[in-house]
């Protein structure tokens, strides 16, 4: 079976950062999705990334215009 991860990087980050643990930021993020899909049985194919925009800090983004 093929599988295509998707990770929630807003709430990944924020875990990531509740734990202290900032080292692992820096998480491969393939490698990670990787041992939740042990071979030969599945076969990882893509890993996409998403998160939102941190609305409460409006210098770190430009937003679009409408």
């Amino acid at each position: 079976m093929r599988v295509i991860a998707f990770i929630d990087g807003f709430n990944l980050y924020h875990a990531i950062h509740d734990l202290r643990r900032h080292h692992y930021k820096w998480v491969d993020l393939w490698q990670l999705c990787s041992i939740f899909c042990p071979a030969p049985d599945l076969e990882l194919r893509q890993v996409f990334y998403f998160t939102a925009f941190a609305t409460w800090r409006p210098s770190q983004y430009d937003p679009p215009v409408s």
